[in-house]
């Protein structure tokens, strides 16, 4: 097996036409039996580590075979990895291959075992780093869909009780883990995305002609004092003054129409 770590330079590599744009930090694994291309565009010298590293290896860092199975699955493909982790095992990593490199450039007492030590290090640490990653990008995608159904679940119910707590027993999930994702998919809490949407509802309404006082409950608001509090902070406000400037304009707008129309030269 072959890893490249990249460390500065203008420089990308290509694998059976595929191509891959490493960053500072950044560990491509080359596959066995397949050619690999580096090209530098301006022709300039880049910096790089490579480390080769057996089966035998992998076998003597992790005997239950974790390790083995992990790169194999990887090689198998033959079509190559780049891995970009986060800084915390970027930094780590590259700072035991650092070590790993003067190790074997110089003769010192026990190097071999010091170069064996740091091989192990960093391929526990690539592994942890890939299979964290990995993780984490299967809960963000969970989180994604949970979060799309919730919100269609949401604009569908407007009307209706949308408590946290009956979010959260709908979808079997905890009230503060659903307001904390939320917070980070959304950007906003579930109360107050719930208040935003019953708000642009109720001002569609009141736009079209609807009275206030009979749009609050078909909005999900309780009462009038709440909906009525609600929708002046959010657009500065009351209901009753914004039915009067949307009456206003609808009446100058027909007009106009009346007004254009009025105007031209009918023929007779």
């Amino acid at each position: 097996f072959q890893l490249i770590l990249y460390i500065e330079g203008d420089v990308y590599y290509t694998i059976e036409n595929q191509r891959f744009d490493p960053l500072p930090g950044d560990i491509l694994m080359a596959p066995r039996s397949t050619p690999y291309h580096s090209h530098s565009p301006e022709g300039k010298p880049y910096r790089r580590i490579v480390i080769w590293f057996t089966q035998e290896l992998l076998d003597s860092v992790d005997p239950s075979g974790n390790l083995h199975a992990f790169f194999e699955q990887i090689d198998h493909a033959k079509k190559g990895e780049l891995f970009h982790f986060h800084n915390n095992y970027r930094s780590e990593i590259s700072k035991q291959a650092m070590l790993l490199a003067s190790e074997r450039d110089y003769s010192k007492p026990l190097g071999d075992t010091v170069s064996h030590a740091l091989a192990s290090l960093i391929l526990i640490g690539i592994y942890r780093a890939a299979t964290t990653s990995r993780t984490e990008r299967k809960e963000d995608e969970s989180a994604a869909k949970l979060m799309d159904d919730v919100i269609r679940y949401i604009n569908d119910n407007l009307c209706n009780d949308l408590s946290l707590d009956m979010i959260a027993e709908k979808f079997f999930i905890s009230k503060f883990h659903l307001e904390r994702i939320f917070k980070k998919k959304v950007g906003v809490t579930v109360h107050n995305y719930i208040t935003q949407r019953r708000l642009t509802l109720a001002r569609q309404k009141l736009y079209s002609g609807e009275s206030p006082t009979d749009i609050y409950k078909s909005c999900g608001f309780t009462n009038y004092s709440t909906f009525y509090r609600a929708f002046q902070k959010m657009y500065n406000t009351t209901p009753k003054e914004f039915t009067a400037q949307a009456a206003s304009i609808l009446f100058t707008e027909g007009n106009r129409s009346w007004n254009a129309w009025g105007s031209q030269d009918l023929p007779y």
